[in-house]
């Protein structure tokens, strides 16, 4: 597995280093003058996730956040874990593999479906997708739907979408940077905390455009207490590598992009009965293919290929999976400014397999397939009124037919003082079919008294959901803006999947027995406040989201879901520095637990960046995260004790970066 990764890594860092040479010979490659640092218009930005077409986000009938290219360079030149926390209603929280997933209105990393340039990126898991495990080098900028999507991407969108869209590199460009971080809580000798490492380099000769980029992220991680075995965060080596070639004809632009993952992680975690120390280790490599065919008549074809291999599990345990995952997604646009149409379909195939280092086989190379087809109708009724509808309908090789349903409606007015105002509403359908994970999984730990079981027999989970937003924009005097937005959602599902024991399997085995089974109902309710002032070298933003999340039979909450969070944050730029700074807030307080006491349930973390400009082509970031310090409390028996706080201490990094 090792050797196929530094193979592929090989090929692209050679081809690199040809790209780069080529590039630093031309002569317009020169130095590119700074971005000018002024708020970015709202207006101006760009969607496509909401409709699967171009709209401004102000006009757009769905609602959407927006992370920019400016906001991730600031907050992050690692993965995308970090970026999230801008969204409000969205958590991210650390998993039990030291990655980092995605909740949003209630709905967990299961049910919210992550999109690289609208195509579903494979999970290691079956399931949630690692954020941890996604560069944020080549992004343009990040979109985010709140609230059911199935209607126009598929199953597991019941939650929202995250849509990254990777920057198209429309300059000759050479850049490279250096990263260096501390954990201030950690308790450890010799550690050097996290170092990073990146390069990436674009050519732009006419209609061709190519990119070469590599991140590189080595992390010691951290021990609170270094007289006991078990180490808190794992020590991590991740390698990326992504490459990328297009071509502009008269009337079809091709693309086709490559990417490689090569991560390992190893942690302690305890004494090993008789001899030495038990540990978990995990070795991942992922590959990816894509490509892009994009016509000036209105029609798109765009595919994708992964592979996946992964060695994981604790010393006793380890196992060996692969998964593969292959989609191609077509759609044609027509129509007019007053009604537009939007078909498509998209195949998928999916397969997996996975045995214990030993050899026995836990999953025997399972597949299944599938294909859906979508339509939507976007009817501009006049200036104030536009109306959105939309059908999906799948059939599954497992599962047979589902279809979803959804409808947007927007109406908006301006104002004589130029204030505008603009209600939004969706109501829809959200469906997700059961994963080869949660139907085949074999999961023996029978020597440590338990085992996890799948499921044949799961019936797909479904939702019906509802948004409701109302937001007013009023322009100020001398530059920037005020805005304000309340949005109000609700979503029931119901065959919800989980692991749960199987009573009557545990006595007859004499170990417990878990296994994937259907919960019959859920209901999710909540809102969400946002404001937000900008002048021309200022922003301050302040979200509040109020969440209820419970089982619709027993009335209980369901865990790791807040009832409240709170995000804000100050961005200030000073042109006479030539630099800028942001610093944002998190709060999150009450969540549900099953554990019989509390440690904390509620904390407080800050954090601030600093970028400053020294020239046109060199800067530096400077920040520090969780400036408060929270973190879980060392030695948590987290079986019985409940705390709410991030994992991670006080960090604090300083990079340096140059352009050619």
């Amino acid at each position: 597995m090792r050797n196929l990764a530094f193979s592929y890594f090989s090929s692209l860092l050679s081809a690199e280093v040809f790209l780069l040479s080529v590039a630093l010979s031309i002569g317009s490659a020169g130095s590119a003058h700074a971005q000018a640092l002024s708020v970015e218009s709202a207006v101006e930005q760009v969607v496509v996730t909401g409709t699967r077409t171009e709209k401004r986000i102000d006009d757009s009938p769905v609602s959407i956040d927006v992370i920019t290219a400016r906001e991730l360079n600031l907050v992050t030149t690692g993965t995308v874990a970090q970026a999230l926390d801008f969204i409000p209603g969205v958590t991210v929280e650390r998993s039990q593999k030291d990655g980092y997933n995605i909740q949003m209105q209630g709905f967990d990393g299961a049910r919210v479906l992550v999109l690289v340039d609208g195509l579903p990126l494979i999970s290691p898991t079956g399931s949630s997708v690692d954020l941890d495990q996604i560069s944020a080098l080549d992004i343009e900028r990040i979109e985010v739907i709140r609230g059911a999507a199935s209607t126009l991407y598929g199953s597991a969108a019941m939650g929202g979408v995250i849509n990254i869209i990777s920057r198209e590199g429309r300059e000759n460009t050479f850049r490279v940077g250096l990263e260096q971080g501390a954990y201030s809580a950690d308790d450890r000798d010799g550690g050097s905390g996290r170092r990073q490492a990146n390069l990436h380099g674009a050519l732009y000769r006419g209609s061709l455009s190519a990119q070469l980029s590599a991140l590189i992220i080595n992390s010691d991680g951290f021990d609170y207490d270094a007289n006991t075995i078990a180490q808190d965060a794992a020590e991590t080596e991740k390698e990326f590598v992504r490459a990328q070639v297009g071509y502009d004809f008269p009337a079809v632009s091709l693309l086709w992009t490559g990417q490689a993952l090569d991560e390992r992680k190893y942690k302690l975690i305890g004494p090993f009965p008789g001899e030495g120390d038990n540990y978990y280790t995990s070795e991942v490599v992922q590959i990816q293919h894509n490509l892009y065919v994009d016509s000036d008549s209105g029609w798109q074809v765009k595919g994708r290929y992964s592979d996946h291999e992964e060695l994981s599990g604790q010393r006793t345990g380890l196992r060996q999976a692969h998964f593969t995952k292959t989609n191609i997604d077509a759609q044609q646009t027509f129509g007019s400014n007053k009604l537009e149409w939007v078909l498509g379909g998209h195949y998928y195939l999916e397969t997996m397999e996975q045995n214990k280092k030993d050899g026995t086989v836990e999953i025997d190379n399972k597949e299944r397939d599938g294909f859906e087809g979508f339509t939507q109708v976007d009817w501009n009724i006049s200036p104030a009124w536009e109306f959105v509808a939309g059908v999906r309908a799948q059939y599954d090789s497992g599962y047979g037919h589902n279809s979803a349903l959804k409808f947007n409606g927007k109406w908006q007015k301006e104002l004589a003082s130029g204030a505008k105002v603009m209600w939004r509403t969706s109501a829809g359908d959200g469906y997700r079919v059961p994963n080869l994970k949660e139907r085949f999984f074999e999961f023996d730990h029978s020597n440590l008294g338990y085992i996890i079981l799948g499921n044949d027999d799961l019936r797909p989970e479904s939702s019906q959901s509802f948004n409701s937003s109302l937001s007013v924009v009023i322009p100020r005097k001398h530059g920037g803006r005020v805005g304000a937005e309340i949005n109000l959602h609700q979503s029931r599902a119901k065959n919800f999947i989980a692991s749960t024991e199987d009573i009557e399997a545990s006595s007859d085995a004499g170990y417990v027995v878990y296994a994937y089974q259907n919960i019959d109902k859920t209901r999710i309710q909540g809102a969400d406040v946002s404001t937000e002032v900008g002048w021309q070298n200022q922003r301050l933003q302040f979200n509040y989201s109020y969440l209820d999340a419970r089982d619709a039979s027993s009335w209980q909450r369901l865990s790791a879901r807040p009832y409240h969070q709170i995000k804000a944050h100050y961005w200030l730029n000073v042109p006479a520095w030539n630099g800028e700074g942001l610093f944002y807030i998190l709060l999150q307080k009450d969540e549900a637990f099953s554990q019989a006491g509390s440690v904390k349930n509620e904390y407080v973390t800050l954090n601030f960046n600093v970028k400053k400009h020294f020239s046109n082509n060199v800067y530096a970031r400077l920040g520090v995260e969780n400036l408060t310090n929270e973190h879980k409390q060392p030695g948590l028996n987290e079986g019985a004790e409940f705390d709410i706080r991030p994992v991670s201490s006080r960090y604090v990094f300083f990079s340096l970066h140059l352009k050619i």
